[in-house]
C-alpha cells in the first residue's frame, strides 16, 4: 500500500496549497524520496562515523580510490556559454536581489535557498517562485522605496540556484510519515516547473551542492540527476553542480567528487568560512591550538591557500572550473578610505586570481566590477585551465591551523555576528550586515564555532592581556552586546535580540560544537 503524501504549509497558506505543488510534482518528488530516502540516511550514518575517526586522528586521502586519482579521465565540458565564470554572485532568492544579481553583468547569479533565512517556509515558497519568474525573464518587483525594478531585456547574466544540503529537511512535504529531503523538493522544483526554461535560456540547469562529505555522497547526487534527467526526458549532463569544499572530507577528496560527478560536473568552489568551521568541529580539544580573529586569517594563510592549491589542481587536471570563496565586503560608500574588510577581501581577490582560479563568488552585486578588475589582470582567457598545479598538498598542510591573536575587538565582533545572525534566521532575514561585511550562513556559524571553540581550548585566551575566554565572560559579553545592538535604529528589536542571546549562550557553552539550526 502507497504512503499518503501529507502537505503542510505555513499557515497563511493552510485553506491554499501553493499551485507549484501539483500532483506531478509530489509524483515525482515522493518517487525520488522513495528510491532514495533509505541510502541517504545511510550515508549520513556513514558520514558521521568517518568523522569521529578523523576526530580521533585519522585523516588520510582514501586508499580505495588512489586509481582514480592516478588516472587519466576529464569530465564532460560544460555548455559552450557557461565556459566563462569570472565573477559569479551569490545572494538571497528573493524577487529584489536576484533582480539586482542579474542585472549585475556578472557571469552567474546564484540564488541562494540555503540562507539564514532557509527555516522560513514562506520566504521558500516565494523564493522558488521568483526563481521560476526569472528562469522566463519575467520578473520584476516594487522596492521598498517605492521604485520599479525588472529584468534587462539584453542582459546575459545566467542563473543558479543553490540548493539545501543533505540532512535538511522539507516538512511542507510529509511521505512514509516523514519529511521529505530538502534538497530533492528544490531539485524537483526547479527542473520540474522551470527546467525547460533554464536549457533554452542558457543550456543548463546549474546548481551548486553544500556539505557534500566526499565521493560517495556525490555519486548520490549524481544518481539524483541521471533519475531526474530520465524522468523529465532531459539529456544526460542537462543538470550541472558545482560543489562547495566546504568540510575536511571534501578537501580530500576533490578528484574522487568530480569523478563521481562527471556527466553533471561544473566544477568545485571554496567556502572557506564553512572549511574552517567544519575544522573546528572536527579537531577541537582542550589542549589544541586555536585559531586567531577570523580577520587575521586570508587567502594568503597556508592552510587555506593550500586548499585553494588542492581545488585548483584537481580541477583542472580534469578540465573542470576551480572558482574562489565567497566575497563578504561591502562597496565603499562615500570619501576617505576604504573599510580594511573591503580593502582585504579584494587582496583576496588577486590572490585567487594569481593563484589560477578560473573566477570566484561575490556576496554583494555592487562589487562585481572590483572583483572583474582583480581577475582581469591575471586572465587573458575566459578560464586558466593551462594553471597546471601539480605541487604535493600533504594532509597536514590543509588541517594546520594558523597562528594569530586573539584580540578584544574579534571577540566582540565574533558575538555581533552570532546575535544578528541568529536573529535574522528567527525573522527572516537571508543576510547581515555588520563591520563594513556582509555575513551568510557560512559566516555566522564560523564566529558562533569561534566562540565555542575560544572556550573549550585552554589555549583560548585574549593575547594582549592574556585573559581567559570562559563561560562566565562569554554570557557577560552577550548581555551586554544585546544591549548595545537594541539601541541601534538599524539592528533588530530587543525582544529578539535577548531571545537571539539566550540561544548564542547556549551554543557557545554546549559540550559539543553548535551547529546552526
Amino acid at each position: 500500500m502507497p504512503h499518503p503524501v501529507i502537505l503542510t504549509m505555513p499557515p497563511q497558506r493552510v485553506a491554499t496549497p501553493d499551485p507549484a505543488l501539483t500532483p506531478a510534482l509530489l509524483d515525482l518528488l515522493t518517487g525520488l524520496d522513495a528510491r532514495f530516502a533509505t541510502r541517504i540516511e545511510r550515508l549520513l550514518k556513514d558520514r558521521k562515523a568517518r568523522r569521529e575517526r578523523m576526530s580521533a586522528g585519522d585523516v588520510e586521502r582514501l586508499t580505495d580510490t588512489l586509481h582514480i586519482r592516478q588516472a587519466d579521465w576529464h569530465v564532460e565540458p560544460l555548455p559552450a556559454n557557461w565556459m566563462e565564470r569570472r565573477v559569479e554572485v551569490i545572494g538571497p532568492a528573493d524577487r529584489q536581489s536576484i533582480i539586482e544579481g542579474l542585472n549585475t553583468g556578472a557571469k552567474t547569479y546564484i540564488a541562494d535557498l540555503y540562507d539564514l533565512a532557509a527555516g522560513q517556509k514562506g520566504n521558500l515558497l516565494r523564493a522558488h517562485r521568483a526563481i521560476g519568474r526569472a528562469a522566463k525573464g519575467r520578473l520584476s518587483c516594487i522596492t521598498a522605496e517605492g521604485g520599479r525594478i525588472r529584468l534587462h531585456a539584453s542582459g546575459t547574466t545566467r542563473l543558479a540556484v543553490a540548493v539545501r544540503p543533505l540532512g535538511v529537511p522539507e516538512a511542507m512535504v510529509r511521505f512514509g510519515g516523514r519529511p521529505v529531503q530538502g534538497g530533492l523538493f528544490d531539485l524537483v522544483m526547479l527542473a520540474l516547473h522551470h527546467g525547460a526554461s533554464l536549457m533554452e535560456r542558457q543550456r543548463s540547469i546549474h546548481v551548486y551542492l553544500r556539505n557534500v562529505h566526499g565521493h560517495l555522497e556525490a555519486r548520490l547526487w549524481n544518481d539524483v540527476f541521471d533519475a531526474l534527467e530520465e524522468s523529465l526526458g532531459l539529456d544526460r549532463g542537462s543538470i550541472r553542480a558545482t560543489v562547495f569544499v566546504d568540510n575536511v572530507i571534501g578537501a580530500l577528496e576533490p578528484e574522487e567528487t568530480l569523478f563521481e560527478l562527471a556527466p553533471h560536473a561544473g566544477g568545485l568552489a571554496l567556502d572557506n568560512a564553512a572549511y574552517v568551521a567544519d575544522h573546528i568541529a572536527l579537531f577541537t580539544g582542550r589542549e589544541s591550538g586555536v585559531f586567531p580573529d577570523r580577520e587575521r586569517f586570508g587567502m594568503d594563510c597556508g592552510l587555506l591557500e593550500s586548499l585553494a592549491r588542492t581545488v585548483i589542481g584537481a580541477c583542472h587536471r580534469r578540465g573542470a572550473h576551480a572558482l574562489g570563496t565567497p566575497g563578504h565586503g561591502l562597496p565603499h560608500v562615500g570619501h576617505g578610505r576604504p573599510k580594511p574588510a573591503l580593502v582585504e577581501m579584494l587582496n583576496d581577490k588577486e590572490h585567487e586570481a594569481a593563484l589560477g582560479m578560473d573566477g570566484t563568488l561575490m556576496a554583494h552585486p555592487g562589487l562585481v566590477n572590483a572583483a572583474m578588475t582583480e581577475f582581469n589582470k591575471h586572465m587573458g582567457a575566459s578560464h586558466q585551465f593551462a594553471v597546471q598545479r601539480r605541487e604535493e598538498i600533504a594532509v597536514s598542510d590543509l588541517v594546520r591551523r594558523p597562528d594569530g591573536d586573539i584580540s578584544v575587538d574579534g571577540l566582540v565582533r565574533a558575538v555581533r555576528t552570532g546575535l544578528l545572525g541568529l536573529s535574522a534566521m528567527e525573522t527572516g532575514a537571508s543576510r547581515i550586515e555588520l563591520d563594513g561585511r556582509t555575513h551568510d550562513r557560512s559566516s555566522v556559524r564560523l564566529a558562533i564555532a569561534l566562540l565555542w571553540h575560544w572556550v573549550v581550548a585552554d589555549k583560548g585566551r585574549i593575547t594582549a592581556s592574556g585573559l581567559d575566554i570562559h563561560d562566565d565572560l562569554i554570557t557577560f559579553l552577550v548581555k551586554k552586546e544585546v544591549e548595545k545592538l537594541a539601541a541601534r535604529p538599524d539592528h533588530p528589536a530587543l525582544g529578539a535580540l535577548r531571545t537571539a542571546g539566550d540561544q548564542l549562550i547556549g551554543l557557545v557553552l554546549s559540550p559539543d560544537c553548535p551547529g546552526l539550526p
